[in-house]
C-alpha cells in the first residue's frame, strides 16, 4: 500500500473592512467605541474642536470635516496607532481596515477578541468589521 502525504499551507486571506458614514453631525460626546483584531477598545467622543491625543473629534462643522477629524483620531499614538488603517473619501465616509489578515478582525469573531463597532453617534451609520478570512494554499 502506497501512501501519500498532502499538506495545506494555512495563510492569512483577506483583511477585515468596515465602514463608517456621516450624514451629518453626531451631538456633543456622543461616542463610537471601535474594537481591533488584538482585542484593543478604543472609544471615541464627539467634541466641539478635535484633540486627537485625548480620543476627541471635531463634529462642529459637517459631516466630511468630523468624518476626517474622526479618521486623525483613529491614526493618532493614543488611538490604534496603525492596527487599523483609515481611508477617508472627504465626503463623510470613512472605510477602515484591520492590518491584521483573518477571521480575527471580523465582528463577532470566533477568536474571543471582541472586535467590533460599537455606534453611539447620531447621523451616523456603521457596516460592522467583515471579510478577514483565512486562505488555504495546497501542495
Amino acid at each position: 500500500m502506497t501512501t501519500s502525504v498532502h499538506k495545506s499551507v494555512v495563510v492569512a486571506g483577506g483583511k477585515a473592512t468596515a465602514t463608517v458614514t456621516f450624514s451629518g453631525v453626531p451631538a456633543v460626546d456622543e461616542t463610537i467605541v471601535i474594537v481591533d483584531a488584538a482585542g484593543t477598545s478604543k472609544t471615541y467622543t464627539a467634541k466641539g474642536s478635535e484633540t486627537a491625543a485625548s480620543l476627541q473629534f471635531n463634529r462642529a462643522s459637517t459631516a466630511a470635516a468630523a468624518a476626517t477629524s474622526l479618521k486623525a483620531c483613529i491614526e493618532h499614538a493614543n488611538g490604534h496607532n496603525g492596527t487599523i488603517t483609515v481611508a477617508d473619501d472627504e465626503s463623510g465616509v470613512l472605510t477602515l481596515t484591520q492590518t491584521v489578515a483573518g477571521p480575527e478582525g471580523n465582528a463577532g469573531n470566533v477568536f474571543g477578541s471582541g472586535t467590533g463597532i460599537t455606534d453611539g453617534l447620531a447621523n451616523v451609520t456603521v457596516v460592522d468589521f467583515a471579510g478577514g478570512e483565512i486562505a488555504e494554499a495546497n501542495d
